[in-house]
């Protein structure tokens, strides 16, 4: 009798299997879900106990439509030209699985190296995940380019709305910037009105550097220095929308939501992007290799309205409309406070 897998004895209809002389080396004809399939790999203790009978087989899913409803039956016929291949790789599947790693991980990474080894393309894996992550940050970096120093030489107020839609890269991680807030020279709320300090100097350099500081013990805000040296003048970017490596901004910021709680809050931009003040304060963002800033997409619609938690500045300057936000992405904060405004007076 067939030795069968543990779920074709939960339901399973019109599989067919070998078996061979060994009991240990019951190889499946058909395989009918991608459970079958990554089991038909973890049920051969290894490629020696294949034999010479298995050399050679292929397998298919049978024509009618199966499942026990709680698997996904293939849509695709699945083939291997050789069986040796496939089951080579078994001990090295369950040790990895023994770590988390899918089973059907490591099938699909053998399929991208051997020929003999095809797997049905509706098999989809983290490792089909990250090639399309690759893919999507080659397409972003191929097409928007670094920005220049010159940029950044302007009013943190006219450089602010122009950061809308850019992207931040930094590792494996591409964020586009949602919402900002602008803080200038004589402003009552800047970081630079006391002049310039160990903690503000990167203020004060050439606008186009990343002003990091470490708000309330535990937050890193990402600040984009503007102006020329001297100035004291940063935007601060308050909000991003995920683009490239969403596993990696979950895993820093300790949260599987894919909502915009995400990264709707300077503290959650500089978490998701792994900054520290002591580390890229004073980065320049122009360069690459680390954190940088890429050319990205103009809004088509913009939105204003006064900055958030500087209660402790003038009156005036709380009131100042000086914080600016994509119109209509859900990744902003605070939206109950802020309006539309006409892009020719920015």
């Amino acid at each position: 009798m067939p030795l069968l897998l543990p779920e074709q004895t939960g339901g399973m209809h019109g599989a067919c299997f070998m078996a061979s002389s060994s009991s240990s080396s019951q190889i499946p004809r058909v395989i009918t879900n991608r459970r079958s399939l990554v089991n038909a790999i973890l049920s051969v203790e290894s490629s020696a106990e294949i034999g010479e009978a298995a050399e050679g087989h292929e397998f298919q899913a049978p024509d009618r439509k199966q499942g026990s409803g709680f698997v996904e039956p293939l849509k695709k016929p699945v083939k291997m030209v050789n069986w040796e291949t496939a089951f080579a790789l078994s001990d090295s599947v369950r040790q990895k699985t023994r770590r988390k790693r899918s089973g059907a991980d490591l099938i699909k990474e053998e399929g991208a190296k051997n020929s003999n080894f095809i797997i049905p393309a509706n098999i989809t894996t983290s490792f089909d995940k990250s090639h399309e992550e690759d893919a999507h940050r080659r397409e972003i970096r191929e097409k928007f380019k670094r920005l220049d120093t010159k940029f950044y030489q302007c009013d943190a107020l006219k450089l602010a709305p122009r950061l809308l839609g850019k992207y931040l890269s930094k590792d494996d991680i591409i964020l586009q910037i949602t919402e900002v807030e602008a803080y200038r020279p004589g402003d009552t709320a800047c970081h630079g009105r006391a002049g310039c300090t160990s903690r503000t100097a990167p203020m004060f350099k050439d606008g186009g550097v990343a002003y990091v500081y470490l708000c309330y013990g535990m937050h890193n805000m990402l600040n984009v220095v503007a102006d020329k040296a001297g100035s004291g003048a940063a935007v601060l970017i308050r909000s991003c929308s995920p683009v490239v490596g969403l596993g990696m901004i979950q895993q820093r910021r300790k949260l599987t939501s894919v909502k915009p709680v995400l990264l709707t809050g300077p503290g959650k931009v500089g978490q998701a992007l792994g900054l520290t003040s002591s580390e890229h304060s004073g980065t320049p963002l122009y360069e690459p290799g680390g954190l940088e800033l890429l050319d990205g997409p103009k809004p088509k619609a913009i939105l204003a309205g006064p900055r958030v938690g500087i209660d402790y500045a003038a009156p005036e300057d709380v009131a100042a409309p000086w914080r600016f936000a994509i119109a209509g992405t859900p990744w902003v904060t605070n939206r109950d406070t802020l309006e539309p405004v006409d892009l020719a007076d920015l």
